[in-house]
């Protein structure tokens, strides 16, 4: 099997009964002899096309899908679908082709789903040509940056797979900063962190605990301050601290943040 010619098993709707499809994507025309340009699927005895295929001249190719109970989303190098407009990026609903608002301006290489969210990597680049952004949130309207994106100082970052992993979302690609924290190629973004910061219960030698509890990876940093403007940080970064009771030292206030 040639390098760039890549299998997944996805759950698509409209296409048949069968639970479980293959897909195959890349630059092509044909697939068993059959018109398929860009995408085929195998059903277990033939290859069939899917809606058309991509075109956009020359360079036209397929590089990522994901698909839920209701939609097949592809993305590659394309300028239309099925007859379709569309900008590198579109969804399936088992009959017909659709664009995603303006699409996505720049090679697509990966595509995550989580919930309703799909994800996208690739290359988002300006009417220069330069890069802008390289990983997008896409909530069925509007396009959503993770964050300050990626960065890499030695040449053009980019994001080559996705992996969306309960509330993970896991980054891999061309980089060596993720959200300006050092990250050689891999990185993982969670959309919504959770902190419950629970304050003054009893601990142990008439002291008094603070509990910091967040996403199983994480690790957190708590804060101090007795008039909201000045603020310091306590040693170290766990989830629990321990103090003299607070009654000892007047009015005291509390913050917890998410650290590296």
């Amino acid at each position: 099997m040639a390098r760039d010619e890549h299998w997944l098993q996805q759950q698509c709707p409209g296409i048949d009964d069968v639970a479980q499809q293959r897909l195959c994507r890349r630059r092509f025309t044909t697939a068993g002899g059959v018109s398929a340009r860009g995408i085929a699927r195998w059903d277990g005895s033939g290859w069939l096309p899917v809606g058309g295929g991509v075109a956009g001249g020359k360079t036209f190719s397929v590089s990522a899908f994901a698909g839920n109970s209701n939609s097949l989303y592809i993305g590659g190098s394309f300028t239309n679908i099925g007859g379709v407009a569309a900008r590198n990026l579109a969804r399936w609903d088992g009959t017909n082709w659709y664009a995603l608002s303006n699409g996505w301006p720049g090679t697509v290489n990966a595509i995550a789903l989580n919930g309703d969210s799909l994800y996208v990597g690739g290359k988002w680049t300006n009417r220069a040509g330069k890069t802008i952004s390289c990983v997008r949130r896409w909530d069925g309207t509007n396009w959503f940056n993770l964050g300050s994106d990626i960065q890499y100082d030695r040449g053009i970052q980019t994001v080559l797979a996705l992996c969306s992993t309960g509330e993970s979302l896991w980054v891999g690609g061309r980089f060596a900063l993720a959200g300006g924290k050092p990250a050689a190629s891999i990185a993982r973004w969670i959309e919504s962190p959770q902190l419950t910061l629970t304050p003054f219960t009893e601990a142990t030698n008439g002291r008094e605990k603070i509990q910091l509890d967040m996403d199983s990876g994480l690790r957190g940093f708590l804060e101090t301050s007795t008039n909201l403007l000045d603020w310091s940080q306590l040693p170290g970064m766990t989830n629990s601290w321990q103090m003299d009771k607070a009654s000892d030292f007047g009015q005291w206030f509390f913050r917890a943040a998410i650290g590296q």
